[in-house]
């Protein structure tokens, strides 16, 4: 992924996360924080009639230029986590008490969401461009628990920060249908198969710690070209009218000028073929810092 499509892919990926509130200590927008992209586990959708999705869907056009086809499918996200400010009582293994806030050495720390960044990254191929595709690749996220103490330099209960996530299940399912000669149909879905109890689905809390937020997906095609479908040649149209998109609309994303087509940027915001960062934007294109920890990556 070259570094424009990496900036946009970011760009996107923290859009929701830092529209609300920007801070903890923020008086305004204290509602949930991720705004766009959001993939509920199943049963939590499934009791709200669906209005929820549990599912985001990208369908979009190839051509093959050889004799094989190989796609890439890289689906990342945010996983939303607790940062629990509180003290450890008797004793390192003892039970930890949570509070809103603390201060040590005239730092305050403050109970919070953070959030991980996810990717899933697949790969399908080559094939052969008179076959057609269909495999799923299911994926784990575990859960964890980890303890910082904080040095407060006196004797009583610790202060300390806790990081809690949950367990999340996925699956990515890829499908390539020939629609013509050279001409696929490519059709990747993300579903959150995380389990919820009926108690936890209704516990907002609960519901939101396990699920996809801001997802999108990035599509590169090896051997093949992706077909624009805001303005796709007029040879294609009636097949860009077959594609079905949920949650999410995809784009070519890349060097306009050079017309690249190999990479596709499939997001629940929506842009023009080639979008591209403000030039007067400075440094990164979202500011949380406090709130995020590392990625991890799961290649399947």
């Amino acid at each position: 992924m070259n570094s424009s499509v990496n900036e946009i892919a970011n760009a996107v990926l923290y859009e929701g996360y830092i529209l609300y509130p920007y801070r903890p200590s923020s008086k305004m927008n204290r509602g949930e924080r991720f705004a766009f992209g959001r993939v509920y586990p199943k049963n939590y959708s499934d009791l709200q009639g669906g209005s929820e999705t549990c599912q985001h869907q990208t369908e979009c056009l190839v051509q093959s230029r050889g004799k094989s086809l190989e796609i890439e499918v890289t689906m990342r996200f945010l996983q939303p986590l607790w940062r629990e400010a509180g003290y450890i009582t008797e004793g390192k293994d003892g039970p930890f008490r949570v509070v809103p806030e603390l201060s040590v050495n005239g730092v305050r720390y403050q109970t919070w969401q953070e959030a991980i960044e996810r990717e899933v990254k697949v790969s399908v191929g080559p094939w052969e461009p008179s076959q057609s595709r269909h495999v799923c690749f299911p994926f784990l996220f575990n859960e964890s628990c980890a303890v910082e103490t904080l040095d407060v330099g006196s004797a009583g209960d610790g202060a300390a920060i806790r990081r809690r996530r949950e367990s999340l299940l996925g699956v990515v399912e890829f499908e390539a249908v020939q629609l013509a000669a050279e001409i696929f149909k490519i059709t990747v879905r993300v579903s959150n198969r995380t389990a919820l109890s009926s108690l936890e689905c209704d516990d907002q809390d609960a519901v939101i710690t396990r699920t996809f937020a801001s997802t999108h997906t990035i599509l590169r095609a090896t051997g093949g070209e992706f077909i624009s479908l805001l303005e796709p040649p007029s040879e294609f149209r009636q097949f860009a009218g077959q594609c079905k998109n949920i949650g999410t609309w995809p784009v070519l994303v890349g060097d306009e000028r050079q017309a690249q087509r190999d990479t596709m940027l499939s997001s629940p915001i929506f842009f023009y073929d080639y979008p591209r960062i403000a030039p007067e934007s400075e440094g990164r294109s979202f500011d949380g810092i406090e709130e995020l920890v590392p990625h991890e990556e799961v290649s399947v």
